[in-house]
C-alpha cells in the first residue's frame, strides 16, 4: 500500500533551525537533523507466490489514484496573520507555535479522503514568518526522508496568479522504499511559495493523487493573504534557472526597510539531475544595510542535503579593512582582507549597472564573501563591462586570503532593463530569466554639507 505523510509532520517542528545563521549564528547551529519517522504500516507485500504483473497493477493503480472535487473551507491562523481557502473533506485544523525570534510558525493537514486501498490520504502544509526564506532542497530532503526516487524529479518554478504573488515552485516524482518483505509506494509532491518574509509550504508523499496535490495547492497559494507581508519592502525580484527547456533552479529575494537601515535577504536552489542522480542545493544571503546604503554584514549560507556545509560572513573591519568569516564543521576561520571594492548585490548595484550598461560608468566593481578553492574564506568581485547598450559583461573574480591578485574564474552576460535590474543572465551552461521585479534600491539622500561660509569681498585700494 501507500506511504503515510509521518515523516513531513515530524519536520515541521524543525523548520526555522536552518536560518539560525541569518540571526548571527554559525554553522556551528545545530542542523536539520530529523530522526526518520517510524516505517508506516501502509505496505505492499511481496511474497514469493504473487504474480509480479498482478503486483505491478496494484502500484499502477495506487500511483493513478485522485480525489474528487470537494467542498472549500476558509481557514484563518491566530489573529489573522494568515488566511486562506482550502479544499479537501474537512475544514483543516491549525497548529501555531511561537519560535525563539518570537515569529510563528503554523501547520495545517488537508484531509482527502481515503482510496480503494483503504489509506487515507493528505497534503501537510506549513507556514513560517521571518525575511530570510526556508531553503526548497532542505524541506524537499527531509520530506523525502529514505524514499528513493524512481524517475528524474520533475521541478517548475512559475510567478504565483494570486493577488499577493510570490515565486512557487513545485517538485514532482515517483518513489518508494523497498524490503525483503515490502514496497512502500510514494509519490514526492512537494511545493513552496515565498512571499516577502513568508514561507508556505505544502508536501504529501503518498502514492498517487499528483493532480489533486497541484489542484488543492494551487489554491492555497493564490488565496494565501499574510497580514502585513509587503510593509516596509522596497524590492522584490525571482528568478528561473534553466538548461536548454529543463528548468534546474530558481533566485528569489527582497530588501525591506527596518529600524535601522535596510535587510537584503536571497534565497537560491538548484537542481542536478540526469538518468542516475539527482540533488538539490541551496544557497542563501543575507546582507545588513546602515542607513545610508552601507554595508554592516554579508552572510552567505552553502547548504547540501539537509547540512549547512558553510556559513561565510564579511564584516567591516579596522583600517578599511573586511574581517571574512567562515563556520563549518563547528570549526571558525577568519583572516582580514583589504577590500579592492565595497561589499554589494546585484540588486543594490542596479544603478550602477545602469551606468556601465548605459556607457557613462567605464566599469564597475564589487565584493561579496566567498569561499575559495582551498576552502578558505576570501572574497569574490563582480567587475562590470560594458559590452552594448542595456549588456553587460560579468567577470567573478576570487581575491586570495595571501595575494593581491585576482584571477578570472567565470564570466556572464547580463541584460540590464531600463532600471539597470538584470532581466536576462547567460552564462557557459545555463540561462537565468526574471520572473518578476517590484521597485528597487532605494533613493538615498546624499549627505548634505552645511552651506559654505560668506567671505566679504576684498576692498580696492
Amino acid at each position: 500500500m501507500s506511504a503515510t505523510n509521518a515523516p513531513l509532520r515530524a519536520l515541521l517542528p524543525f523548520l526555522p533551525v536552518v536560518l539560525a545563521f541569518g540571526c548571527g549564528a554559525g554553522a556551528s547551529a545545530k542542523p536539520w537533523v530529523v530522526t526518520p519517522a517510524p516505517a508506516p504500516v501502509a505496505t505492499v507485500a511481496k511474497p514469493a507466490a504473487v504474480d509480479p504483473a498482478v503486483q505491478a497493477a496494484r502500484v499502477k493503480r495506487m500511483r493513478e489514484w485522485e480525489a474528487p472535487a470537494m467542498k472549500t473551507f476558509h481557514v484563518e491562523m491566530p489573529e489573522g496573520i494568515l488566511a486562506l481557502d482550502v479544499e479537501g473533506t474537512a475544514a483543516p485544523k491549525v497548529e501555531c507555535a511561537q519560535q525563539k525570534s518570537g515569529s510563528p510558525l503554523c501547520s495545517f493537514t488537508v484531509e482527502l479522503g481515503k482510496d480503494a486501498e483503504g489509506d487515507a490520504h493528505s497534503i501537510t502544509c506549513s507556514a513560517h514568518w521571518g525575511d530570510l526564506a526556508l531553503p526548497f532542497g532542505i524541506m524537499v530532503h527531509e520530506s523525502l526522508g529514505k524514499f528513493a526516487l524512481e524517475e528524474t524529479p520533475r521541478v517548475a518554478v512559475s510567478w504565483n496568479g494570486g493577488t499577493e504573488g510570490g515565486l512557487v515552485a513545485t517538485f514532482y516524482a515517483a518513489a518508494g522504499l523497498s524490503s525483503e518483505q515490502t514496497y512502500l509506494v510514494a509519490n514526492a509532491k512537494l511545493a513552496v511559495r515565498y512571499t516577502p518574509g513568508h514561507t508556505l509550504f505544502c508536501g504529501d508523499i503518498m502514492g498517487g493523487g499528483e493532480k489533486t496535490f497541484g489542484r488543492v495547492v494551487q489554491k492555497v497559494f493564490e488565496t494565501a493573504k499574510v497580514k502585513g507581508q509587503n510593509d516596509r519592502v522596497v524590492s522584490q525580484i525571482a528568478y528561473r534557472s534553466r538548461r536548454g527547456d529543463a528548468v534546474t533552479g530558481f533566485t528569489y529575494g527582497h530588501i525591506r526597510k527596518d529600524d535601522d537601515g535596510f535587510v537584503e535577504a536571497l534565497t537560491h536552489t538548484s537542481l542536478e539531475a540526469d538518468d542516475k542522480n539527482w540533488d538539490l542545493r541551496d544557497f542563501t544571503n543575507w546582507v545588513s544595510r546602515d542607513a545610508d546604503g552601507s554595508v554592516s554584514m554579508h552572510r552567505k549560507g552553502y547548504f547540501e542535503g539537509v547540512k549547512a556545509v558553510a556559513i561565510v560572513t564579511a564584516k567591516p573591519s579596522e583600517g578599511g579593512r573586511l574581517r571574512v568569516k567562515i563556520d563549518r564543521d563547528g570549526k571558525t576561520d577568519a583572516v582580514e582582507l583589504t577590500p579592492l571594492a565595497p561589499l554589494g548585490t546585484e540588486l543594490w548595484e542596479a544603478p550602477s549597472l545602469l551606468r556601465v550598461g548605459a556607457g557613462t560608468l567605464p566599469s564597475h566593481r564589487y565584493a561579496f564573501p566567498a569561499i575559495a578553492d582551498d576552502g578558505e574564506p576570501t572574497l569574490r568581485y563582480s567587475e562590470l563591462s560594458r559590452i552594448k547598450d542595456g549588456v553587460v559583461e560579468e567577470r567573478i573574480a576570487t581575491h586570495g586570503a595571501k595575494s593581491k591578485t585576482t584571477e578570472t574564474s567565470q564570466r556572464n552576460e547580463l541584460t540590464l532593463d531600463a532600471q539597470g535590474s538584470v532581466s536576462k543572465q547567460v552564462s557557459s551552461d545555463s540561462v537565468i530569466e526574471r520572473l518578476y521585479l517590484f521597485g528597487g534600491p532605494p533613493a538615498l539622500k546624499a549627505a548634505t554639507k552645511p552651506p559654505a561660509a560668506k567671505v566679504p569681498p576684498s576692498k580696492k585700494k
